[in-house]
């Protein structure tokens, strides 16, 4: 029934998620905003929903920001939620991503601003979802020269500027400690800036 009601193009879920009370000690409306979308990713999952329709333009003016801004967040938390480490699962439906839609809502007049902020913030959540996956890689897997390497591609495909230094220029600029952490193994440390 569900299904039938999804591709007739009705909702099939209507999942509400709260914010917490206005007197929460500690944390601004916008972390709270990020938390309610955190727990809106587990629940459309556990859903098995495949698309998820949010209302840009009520939760700027919620919390008082730019549609670009709320659009940036929402982006940014959605992606990072979905992050599995999922390498060495051999089972397809473990990998599987269940969500492979997800629409912002907004004006006419707001909509350059809220892809603005939808690509800014896609950005900024690969990037984030790419360092949990090389930190939780086995280190006999992403060794500290591999990661130099995909440090120095990073670089060259962004126009950026990568330095790395080696084990004995480690040790001779008198950072020990780090070399010290290496001995244990038969590959070489590495500081990559």
């Amino acid at each position: 029934k569900e299904e039938a009601s999804a591709k007739a193009g009705k909702i099939a879920f209507c999942i509400v998620v709260g914010m917490g009370d206005d007197i929460v000690k500690g944390v601004d409306l916008v972390e709270r905003y990020r938390r309610a979308l955190g727990q809106l990713a587990k629940e459309a999952h556990a859903c098995k929903a495949k698309s998820l329709a949010l209302d840009c333009t009520s939760a700027a003016a919620l919390l008082n920001k730019s549609p670009e801004y709320v659009a940036q967040q929402t982006a940014i938390t959605l992606k990072i939620a979905e992050y599995h480490f999922d390498d060495y699962i051999t089972e397809k439906s473990r990998k599987e991503k269940s969500l492979t839609d997800v629409m912002l809502v907004t004006d006419a007049s707001h909509k350059d601003e809220v892809e603005q902020g939808i690509n800014e913030g896609t950005i900024i959540a690969n990037a984030v979802n790419q360092a949990r996956h090389w930190v939780d890689t086995p280190p006999s897997n992403l060794t500290p020269q591999h990661l130099v390497t995909k440090a120095q591609e990073v670089a060259q495909r962004n126009n950026l500027k990568c330095t790395a230094f080696h084990e004995k220029e480690i040790i001779h600029m008198g950072m020990g400690g780090l070399a010290a952490v290496s001995r244990g193994s038969d590959v070489d440390c590495a500081l990559i800036i």
